[in-house]
């Protein structure tokens, strides 16, 4: 009896259910839908910079959708007639790790991005392909990929199509430099890499549209631009080793060395696209750097100036891969230092007004009270390549140890023969006089002139203000 009242309640609740009209109604189109309509969301940032995070900027197939985060300059700054110059940042993690929210030290990377599209510019931070998802040249087409997307929604947000810039770091570092050389390269083109004949499949505008891909400009920090060298340049310069198959860029490659090919590895390098028609560049490294070795960065300076190509090189002295210093402050001056150079750069090269920008402190994020920017940056020695161990003393450490085992016996030394021979000679000098001051001039001063110039060697390796070295070939 009271299992059939059960079922007959279910049956009326069912029926009832079934009754009730959905609300809203759904709508069913007459075809497969190939919108995503998911609400869009955006973020506003202190300074006014609206930001609309995980944008699909391309779909190929088998993968997953590639998304960037989108920085809108603010209702304050004016509207240029052709639209806002264009920065497209793309992140570093040795193309295996890495994301568009975070990079180095710095503690709010969204905040610095925002801090740039406050002077006028649309900056896209993109999410491409790492190498466990797809090998070489998978990361360069969704770059240009990224590039032509923005153009083909320029006049939807506000965008010049005519003025664009990379930024990368590290691993970003390199494709930042490979899209910037690269203009129109066949090779690295964005291609679907397989068919699909599912019905739900979009059109594809990026492969299939005519839109440029070449840029005006291009920013890379401490990245990789011959892989043909890299591997005798991290023994010289004691940086992290490429004699081991799991290196990042033979993961990246998907092959081993010599094992690769030259084509293989003449198409990811940076240099081997190189000539007089690429956009003005800026190269920052750390002299330092022992996850890449920054002899590449000074590879490519050269292979630059070769082609006349307009550019500019700093060498940020005493500081490891991603600016880490050896103290935070030496962290915090080089990450400012190279972060002002670049917005300086970007600014030059967009045709910007240097003079009308506002000060780099003014634009972060944080408490208005001085110093600015006190929080800015923070030293990770853990996420270096191997640990705090891995920072190298530089200079200065082999200085000591000459001045230890040579120069100062050989001070002890000669001013030892110096007095005795003085001593020696002084009833002598003493009779004759006025020779007196020659004689110790020809005794004492060939010491003192070498004591005094290593002493002058030495303190100008050993200063602890930092010397940045600025080459702009212009």
């Amino acid at each position: 009896m009271i299992r059939a009242f059960l079922i007959a309640a279910l049956l009326s609740i069912t029926a009832l259910a079934e009754a009730q009209p959905l609300t809203p109604p759904t709508e069913v189109a007459a075809d497969i839908v190939k919108v995503d309509r998911y609400p869009a969301h955006s973020v506003t940032f202190p300074n006014g910079v609206k930001g609309i995070p995980g944008m699909v900027y391309w779909e190929p197939v088998g993968y997953r959708p590639l998304t960037l985060d989108l920085y809108l300059p603010p209702s304050t700054v004016s509207r240029p007639a052709a639209g806002f110059p264009l920065v497209l940042y793309l992140h570093g993690g040795g193309w295996m790790t890495g994301d568009t929210h975070r990079s180095g030290p710095f503690v709010d990377f969204p905040g610095v991005l925002a801090a740039l599209a406050g002077r006028g510019y649309v900056v896209a931070a993109i999410q491409y392909r790492l190498s466990g998802e797809a090998k070489f040249p998978a990361q360069a087409q969704d770059a240009k990929a990224a590039i032509r997307w923005l153009r083909l929604h320029a006049s939807e947000y506000g965008i010049d199509p005519d003025k664009a810039l990379t930024w990368g770091m590290s691993a970003g570092g390199h494709l930042a430099g490979l899209t910037a050389v690269s203009c129109n390269a066949a090779g690295l083109e964005p291609k679907q890499p397989h068919k699909s004949f599912l019905p739900d499949t979009k059109s594809d505008p990026i492969t299939s549209s005519h839109v440029s891909d070449c840029v005006q400009g291009g920013v890379s920090w401490y990245g990789v631009f011959n892989m043909a060298t890299i591997t005798a340049q991290s023994r010289q310069d004691k940086a992290m080793t490429r004699d081991v198959p799991d290196a990042p860029e033979w993961r990246l490659l998907g092959c081993y060395g010599s094992a690769c090919g030259e084509q293989t590895i003449a198409a990811a390098s940076p240099v081997t696209y190189v000539d007089r028609t690429d956009p003005p560049m800026l190269l920052i490294v750390g002299s330092e750097d022992t996850a890449v070795p920054y002899s590449q960065t000074l590879e490519m300076a050269d292979k630059l100036k070769a082609a006349g190509v307009k550019h500019e090189l700093i060498i940020l002295p005493g500081v490891n891969h991603g600016f880490i210093g050896n103290t935070p402050d030496q962290t915090r001056e080089a990450n400012l230092k190279a972060l002002e150079a670049t917005f300086r750069f970007i600014d030059k090269t967009a045709g910007k007004s240097i003079a009308t920008q506002p000060p780099l402190e003014s634009t972060q994020t944080g408490p208005p009270e001085p110093p600015p920017v006190p929080e800015a940056i923070q030293p990770e020695p853990s996420e270096l390549p191997n640990g705090p161990e891995s920072i190298q003393e530089g200079p200065s450490a082999g200085l000591k140890i000459i001045d230890v085992l040579l120069v100062r016996p050989l001070c002890v030394i000669g001013s030892t023969v110096s007095t005795a021979v003085y001593v020696a000679l002084s009833p002598l000098v003493f009779v004759m006089g006025v020779a007196e001051p020659a004689a110790r001039v020809m005794v004492e001063a060939p010491w003192r002139f070498t004591a005094f110039r290593y002493i002058g060697e030495f303190n100008h390796y050993t200063d602890e203000q930092p010397i940045m070295g600025v080459w702009d070939f212009s």
